[in-house]
């Protein structure tokens, strides 16, 4: 059997003196996406944060690929090869797209399985993102900053991405190709952690889902080819 790519073990969070995470334990296996969801305030965004080393009072083991990383500087983690898209998308307004996406190029890991990822196949990923290569990154609609800023961390060649809250504010079309997306990433070899509100998106893109309230682990549902076939019929 495989071991987790991260796994996350007892792991509880604080803003100052309020408690925000609670005990958290995980794992995500290679190859998966796993969805963490929950309302506004549950401490999906918390999780992420926490495993990219964003926020300083973490208590816990958060390890990846076999090393801990529990307080590690976020660049060191990106650099073996954790990828992380916040919610608020974080572009270089000023920066044409072209010049967004080189700001993010980086060295795959050594070891790496996944292929190095280039400015032809992220055009290939998002055609869209082509045809804006010369238009500044302020002057993009959401959905192609949402685009936009998941290539630009694919360009870091990372094994592990998070995405925190990929659906949020975009409209329906263009929260079927982010999840189509997903899929794709997935289908090249990519390990995925999300924190997710949206049900349908969730539905199209986990293989299991955790459900977090008030910053504590409810339960874990598999979104198996059984429960799928059982829809089906």
């Amino acid at each position: 059997m495989n071991a987790p790519l991260l796994s996350v073990r007892d792991l509880s969070l604080w803003y100052g003196r309020a408690q925000a995470l609670f005990g958290l334990v995980f794992d995500v296996m290679p190859g998966e996406v796993l969805v963490l969801a929950g309302r506004n305030g549950a401490g999906k965004t918390s999780t992420l944060r926490a495993i990219m080393g964003l926020v300083p009072r973490v208590s816990g083991e958060i390890v990846y690929a076999g090393r801990p990383i529990r307080g590690m500087a976020p660049h060191a983690i990106a650099r073996l090869g954790v990828g992380y898209v916040p919610e608020d998308r974080r572009i270089f307004t000023e920066l044409t797209v072209a010049e967004n996406l080189e700001a993010g190029r980086k060295p795959a890991p050594v070891g790496s399985p996944i292929r190095p990822w280039t400015i032809e196949r992220i055009h290939t990923l998002f055609p869209k993102l082509a045809e804006l290569s010369d238009r500044p990154g302020g002057a993009l609609s959401g959905g192609e900053q949402q685009m936009l800023t998941l290539a630009r961390t694919l360009m870091g060649n990372p094994q592990l991405l998070l995405l925190d809250e990929p659906s949020e504010g975009l409209a329906p079309l263009v929260v079927e190709r982010i999840a189509e997306t997903v899929r794709e990433l997935k289908r090249e070899g990519l390990t995925i952690l999300l924190s997710e509100q949206n049900a349908r998106f969730t539905e199209a893109v986990a293989d299991r889902v955790l459900w977090l309230e008030r910053g504590v682990l409810q339960n874990l549902i598999d979104n198996d080819t059984t429960d799928k076939n059982e829809k089906n019929r």
